[in-house]
């Protein structure tokens, strides 16, 4: 038998590094883009949740924090319609991760989402990836123009464009965790302040969910185009998506 030469096995060893070289970065890819299908998939559950939700609050969709100075945030009022037993109004905080494990309430994260929860110190709390977009009552300020805020909601037979008005954005955050009003609501600037440090989760775009129920994946800037072509600045953002008051 014919052995093999140290060169032969060198270039052997050589090829395999090549390969390797060409392969992983697909192989990186298709994760990639796996976790931002799950991550779109999340979205639409959480989705159908805010229908059935709405549909049994008078079309309002949920609040957000501080609901008579308690922490219930818009994710505790979806419990009972996203697989989780109703306990809404009951919890006051955030959940532990430790007693409630990693994969609780899994559709509240997306799996590009790796920032390490930390709420003032306390790091035993279960992430969440998503938040609603913020209001603030009256409309008065152009900057705020969301869903929601604190006990003020906007009811979905009232929104002339569902398709075209976000619910819900992605803000992988260190203090973004489920029942904790800290990131539950969002709003355009801190949005902002993600997409120029690198932060936008899915190669420069993110997943969005619309008031209608379908997933739109956006860039930062396509978020800030109006009705009639021209973009909007982080301080009006009346005829964009964001404004769910149009």
């Amino acid at each position: 038998m014919r052995k093999f030469t140290l060169i032969e096995l060198l270039v052997v060893v050589a090829i395999i590094g090549i390969l390797s070289s060409l392969l992983l970065p697909t192989l990186g890819k298709a994760r990639d883009k796996g976790k931002a299908a799950v991550c779109l998939s999340n979205l639409k559950q959480l989705g159908f949740a805010f229908n059935m939700y709405a549909e049994n609050n008078n079309f309002f969709a949920p609040f957000t924090s501080r609901d008579g100075g308690g922490r219930n945030t818009w994710d505790d009022y979806l419990s009972g319609y996203d697989g989780r037993d109703a306990v809404a109004n009951l919890n006051d905080g955030a959940y532990a991760k430790s007693v409630l494990g990693e994969s609780y309430a899994a559709v509240y994260r997306c799996p590009s989402d790796d920032v390490k929860r930390d709420l003032w110190g306390n790091t035993d709390v279960v992430g969440r990836s998503y938040s609603i977009t913020q209001m603030v009552p009256g409309d008065g300020n152009p900057r705020f123009l969301g869903m929601s805020s604190g006990t003020e909601t906007r009811n979905f037979g009232d929104l002339s464009k569902p398709s075209k008005t976000i619910t819900l954005i992605e803000y992988h955050d260190t203090l973004n965790a489920l029942s904790q009003g800290a990131g539950d609501d969002r709003r355009v600037i801190q949005y902002k302040g993600k997409d120029d440090i690198g932060e936008t989760p899915h190669d420069g775009k993110a997943n969005f969910l619309m008031a209608d129920g379908h997933v739109a994946k956006y860039t930062f800037l396509q978020t800030l185009q109006k009705s009639d072509g021209s973009i909007a600045s982080t301080s009006d953002i009346r005829n964009t998506i964001w404004d769910a008051s149009k």
